[in-house]
């Protein structure tokens, strides 16, 4: 995740991670275990969250890979 936390920035769950990707929630798992390149999120309780940023950021880089 990144180090620092920017004022626009916020955590989020599974659910809205899959959404924000066009994913489903078990693909984002899948993604999370099987490409070093998928942020791994933070475990908080029972859940796993996401930072905005680092969400953005990977789908910014799986652009560029592409292209």
């Amino acid at each position: 995740m990144s180090d620092v936390l920017k004022p626009t920035d916020r955590a989020v769950r599974s659910k809205e991670a899959a959404a924000i990707l066009g994913i489903s929630r078990s693909t984002l798992f899948v993604l999370m275990n099987s490409d070093p390149t998928f942020p791994r999120g933070a475990k908080l309780g029972r859940s796993r969250v996401w930072l905005l940023s680092d969400l953005f950021a990977w789908l910014r880089n799986q652009g560029k890979r592409r292209n």
